[in-house]
């Protein structure tokens, strides 16, 4: 606790003025309360014992005096305290603020929101309680005290030591619960913000919650955390109350001593009536400090709690992705190459390996491959989130990190995967991708991102209102907002990743037509798992396992029949705008797919003309685990998420399911329950088949549903 406000008077002192006016504030009380005991001694010894009326009359005036220069240094204290506080928390907000925009995506996704929020809300909140309602009167009767103790040994030096040792006793007594008033406040704090988590991801999944009923179990869950807070809250204030309570208890004891002692020396004639009585005075003075003390460590004591896990948020460690010599650059040509660059989240298991390519200035290219083959640890690097283990990612040929953050992100525009919004107007948001663009300029970026018309037919068009998370706007309208932010920003590089997997076909073909057209004025890298997206481009990189293992055009790729060509025939022969608005899968397509590749071509038309669109809207789910599978499903566009149930009750993410990938087979010869849920990520579109279609189509050929049977049971697994 005494470095928590030994720290504090340090903070404090970064603002000299308003310090120095505090502590003469602090000052000019202190003056009071020890110079109103010693005016008693004058009024009852010269005073009133020696009839001294001038003495008396002095005396008097001085300790009106000394009253009116305490209430100015109240005032002063009130005056100069919160405007303090509020400029070193200030300081400290803008501390943290600014080391959280430093640290790495890594260090968000492994904690909760609401234990970063609490550090700009709970914590700061119980420092700034302490620093306004504990601190001024803890420092200043803690001073109080101390030159009241020597003003005694000044009266009465004996009496003095027998204060001495009684207050020795008084110091002891609250370390017998300090420990303990430590640990719980430190174990209520992390309960508290288990609370906070918890309702945060209740807000977040109320729609789930209510659509299977939820209600009931989740208060229950809530109610038990609430006991839990319930028992460590009640610990934590009874043992911080204690400290502090048992001190009081024993400055009265003290007291009582000190009197009873001070009693007998005057009545041998060893002391005055009144410096006994000044004895006295100076002696309630350090009661008085202590009982304010009292009531300062239980607002200190959260505040140390909450200090402490600010100091290691601010201890995090930042990793370097800017050398110290880094320079700015003015306008980059867009030339792209890493060389030789190895690189993992963890350094023992290297997703990329030893990857070098070359992406020429005003080239489009796109990186593509199976999931997990790295292409978006491509991007990672691409925008500087991380630095290579191994090898070097250069710009126009000088290194990544000689290259100051600011002057990078001014030459490049991003599309991220998941569209991320400001609280704040759809024209405001785009803006974000250059603020002093005109109206004009941001309509055209807005056509070119398919999204304009579509704010036009909102009431307030350009000046709706969306939240962080998009409010009420769709998963492929907040990422078309995010297309047009990154148009309107004027730059020689952009960076798109998985920038149309939330987008409808039509919006698609909008946004890939823009692409296209800024061809040669600008460098384009994308990633993506949509390979119709890529086709125009210049080159497309194929990654698999975080290696380049083909490079060329689409045509040159299709040529080669590699790992390309086997992605590309895998999205191919599946529409959803066949005629008359009827979904399209060829047999042809179908014949792909390993279960179904042994029937004839006849077969498969007929099955083919069973399938069904089904729209899926980003966080909804396909299905549940456990739910009762009467599906099967082909993924035309969008990406979906396999889901598993986890012993702890947490849903684990296992898989991502992109264009082309099939899932529910086992629906369509058993009747059994779905071993996972499928959640869709973004906004997406499948082929269903439903079972009793399927079957009747088969049971006039047994022999094909056998296959088929003993064809799934090979996928699935013993």
């Amino acid at each position: 606790m005494f470095r928590f406000i030994l720290r504090s008077i340090r903070d404090l002192a970064q603002h000299p003025s308003l310090f120095g006016g505090l502590c003469l504030a602090l000052l000019a009380q202190a003056v009071f309360q020890l110079g109103s005991p010693l005016a008693l001694k004058f009024i009852f010894d010269e005073g009133i014992g020696q009839q001294k009326l001038d003495i008396l009359f002095y005396a008097l005036g001085a300790w009106a005096g000394l009253l009116v220069v305490f209430s100015i240094g109240t005032f002063g204290q009130e005056y100069y305290n919160t405007r303090l506080c509020v400029l070193a928390l200030n300081r400290l907000r803008a501390t943290l603020f600014k080391k959280m925009q430093a640290l790495p995506p890594d260090y968000f996704a492994n904690r909760s929101p609401s234990e970063v929020a609490n550090a700009f809300g709970t914590d700061i909140n119980a420092v700034e309680t302490a620093y306004v309602r504990a601190l001024p009167p803890f420092i200043q009767q803690t001073a109080v005290m101390i030159i009241s103790l020597v003003l005694l040994f000044v009266i009465e030096w004996r009496l003095a030591l027998i204060t001495i040792a009684s207050l020795t006793v008084v110091a002891f007594l609250p370390r017998l619960f300090g420990d303990r008033a430590s640990r719980f406040s430190k174990v209520y704090a992390e309960a508290n913000d288990r609370v906070a988590a918890f309702v945060q991801e209740n807000t977040a999944t109320h729609a789930v919650i209510r659509l299977f009923g939820l209600g009931s179990s989740r208060s229950r869950d809530f109610e038990q955390r609430l006991s839990t807070l319930r028992e460590v809250g009640a610990n934590a204030h009874m043992f911080v109350g204690l400290v502090g309570r048992t001190a009081f208890i024993g400055t009265g004891l003290s007291q009582l001593v000190v009197i009873g002692v001070g009693g007998f020396l005057a009545a041998q004639g060893y002391m005055t009536t009144g410096m006994l009585i000044a004895f006295v005075g100076l002696l309630l003075r350090i009661g008085d400090g202590v009982g304010q003390v009292t009531v300062a460590v239980p607002l200190i004591m959260p505040a140390v709690t909450a200090r402490a896990r600010l100091d290691a948020l601010l201890a995090e460690e930042v990793p370097v992705v800017e050398d110290p010599g880094a320079k700015a650059v003015d306008r980059l040509k867009g030339g792209i190459r890493f060389d030789n660059v190895t690189f993992g989240y963890d350094p023992a298991q290297p997703i990329l390996k030893d990857l070098t390519l070359t992406i020429e200035p005003g080239q489009a290219v796109a990186f593509v491959g199976p999931s997990g083959s790295g292409k978006s640890t491509v991007m990672a690097l691409l925008l500087r989130a991380y630095r290579p283990q191994k090898g070097r990612v250069l710009f126009d040929e000088i290194p990544s990190n000689l290259i100051t953050e600011d002057s990078l992100r001014a030459n490049t525009s991003v599309v991220p995967q998941q569209a991320i919004l400001f609280d704040a107007t759809i024209q405001d948001n785009i803006l974000v991708g250059n603020p002093d663009a005109s109206e004009a300029e941001m309509f055209e970026a807005a056509k070119a991102a398919n999204i304009h018309h579509t704010v036009l037919n909102k009431p307030e068009g350009y000046f709706t209102r969306v939240s962080a998370s998009g409010g009420k706007l769709s998963g492929g309208e907040r990422q078309r907002i995010a297309t047009a932010r990154a148009f309107l920003r004027d730059a020689p590089i952009m960076l798109l990743d998985e920038a149309t997997s939330a987008l409808d076909p039509a919006s698609e073909e909008v946004v890939n037509k823009s692409v296209s057209s800024l061809a040669g004025k600008k460098t384009i890298a994308a990633v993506t798992h949509r390979l119709a997206s890529a086709v125009n481009f210049d080159q497309i990189f194929v990654m698999k396992d975080g290696r380049l293992v083909e490079q060329g055009t689409h045509q040159e790729l299709l040529a080669r029949r590699g790992l390309y060509k086997d992605l590309w025939d895998r999205q191919q022969g599946m529409s959803l705008d066949g005629e008359e608005g009827k979904p399209v899968v060829t047999a042809e397509r179908l014949a792909l797919i390993p279960f179904l590749a042994q029937c004839q071509k006849k077969t498969l038309e007929e099955l083919a003309g069973l399938f069904v669109v089904e729209q899926h809207r980003e966080g909804a789910y396909v299905f549940h685990q456990g739910d009762a599978g009467d599906k099967f499903y082909i993924v035309v566009h969008g990406r979906l998420q396999v889901v598993v149930d986890g012993i702890d009750g947490k849903a684990n993410v296992v898989a991502t399911l992109i264009d082309g990938d099939f899932f529910g087979e086992m629906a369509l010869v058993k009747n059994q329950p779905r071993a996972a849920s499928i959640r869709a990520r973004t906004d997406s579109w499948c082929l269903v088949l439903a079972r009793q279609h399927f079957l009747s189509l088969l049971n006039s050929e047994p022999t094909v549903k056998d296959s088929i049977t003993a064809a799934i049971a090979r996928i699935q697994g013993p």
